[in-house]
């Protein structure tokens, strides 16, 4: 029998790389083949004669010339690239020369023949003397042409459902709103002519009108929460969570709730964001307690090398495991209206505020046994 292959995985793969570097230096063909094959051109420059710059000929077809149009020059396709753009990869040039480890890349814009513009990544190295000065630069383009014209064609869509969301808003809360408020004068004016029936239906349907606006918020906000602005500031816990019990402070008063910071600490995120996730978590917490039993709620926040992490743990009603899942779900709720007044949206919205703050929302909890949930937030 043959003994076993032993050969380490890495001494492989170093036979099969110094085998390829002696097959491109022996074969012409086999360059070929990969700069044709795997890239959308390649360039290679020469620093101390800055007019001079080879350009493989798919780096030209991609523009939608003939390589026998084209003089290797870097003129050539300075004429034709976004001069914001050339800008932009000057500098980045020069910062790679003075630091190699400073990456030459970027995504740049050329001016087709056909007069499109191609979207092109630019990644480029310094070929180096022995000092370190640069001589010659090695580059390298991608054609991200589909990519970015899929990404303008995305935002244009999210900028469509933003402006329809906010038109739909508008146009059922108007209705609905005076229709309450119609329900809200008989109920004042003409109570007393109604029997008990009528007042217990004229009740219901003002809950109804007040549930459907509810409903049609919680829709819009999390329609719009890919659109607000996600400009970072730095703020504390500490005084995040003080204007989140400004807003919920007849809710606190109510349930005799209290709210104890643990830990406090700096964060850097887009603030309103981070104010809507913490005021529909200590919300639920407030909402889904225990009868006769106060609400406390204790807030802290920790971190790793990568993130911030805010913990909300409450001593509510708690949930069965069985439920994590579906309590994120779009419109999903354990308790009828009549028992616990909600729309089914706000752990939807933290979910996705969350994630669009490049973190995770978990949640640990047993049935009558409280919950903690707790929310990650990307470090800048």
């Amino acid at each position: 029998m043959n003994a076993p292959l032993t050969t380490k995985p890495d001494a492989q793969q170093n036979y099969l790389k110094n085998e390829l570097y002696t097959l491109i230096q022996q074969d012409p063909g086999i360059f070929e083949f990969i700069q044709s094959g795997s890239l959308d051109g390649l360039w290679y420059w020469d620093i101390e004669k800055p007019e001079n710059e080879w350009m493989s000929p798919r780096f030209w077809e991609t523009l939608g010339y003939a390589p026998s149009e084209k003089a290797h020059l870097a003129s050539e396709w300075q004429d034709i690239i976004f001069q914001e753009d050339l800008a932009t990869a000057l500098v980045n040039f020069k910062e790679h020369c003075q630091n190699p480890d400073h990456p030459y890349d970027q995504i740049v814009r050329y001016r087709h023949r056909n007069g499109s513009t191609v979207w092109i990544r630019c990644r480029g190295m310094a070929v180096r003397d022995d000092n370190g000065r640069p001589l010659r630069m090695l580059g390298a383009h991608t054609d991200v042409t589909e990519l970015k014209l899929a990404e303008l064609r995305l935002a244009e869509k999210n900028d469509e459902l933003l402006k329809y969301s906010y038109a739909i808003s508008h146009d059922l809360k108007g209705p609905i709103g005076n229709a309450g408020l119609g329900l809200k004068l008989i109920e004042e004016n003409f109570s007393a002519g109604l029997d008990p029936m009528a007042k217990t239906l004229l009740s219901q349907m003002t809950d109804t009108m007040s549930r459907m606006i509810t409903v049609i918020d919680g829709l819009h906000n999390i329609a719009v929460v890919d659109g607000l602005e996600s400009d970072s500031e730095t703020f504390s816990l500490g005084a995040l969570l003080e204007t989140v019990k400004q807003d919920l402070q007849q809710d606190i008063s109510q349930s005799n709730g209290h709210i104890t910071l643990d830990s406090d600490g700096d964060i850097t995120a887009t603030k309103v964001l981070c104010t809507q996730v913490l005021y529909n978590l200590v919300q639920n917490a407030l909402k889904y307690r225990k009868p006769e039993v106060a609400p406390q709620i204790n807030i802290g926040l920790g971190e790793t090398p990568s993130h911030w992490q805010v913990t909300v743990i409450d001593n509510g009603l708690g949930i069965a495991p069985q439920h994590h899942e579906k309590i994120f779900e779009f419109l999903k709720r354990l308790h009828a209206n009549h028992e616990i007044a909600g729309s089914g949206l706000g752990l939807s919205f933290c979910k996705k505020a969350v994630s669009r703050l490049g973190g995770t929302l978990k949640l640990e909890s047993a049935e009558n046994c409280g919950a903690i949930f707790s929310f990650t937030i990307a470090k800048p």
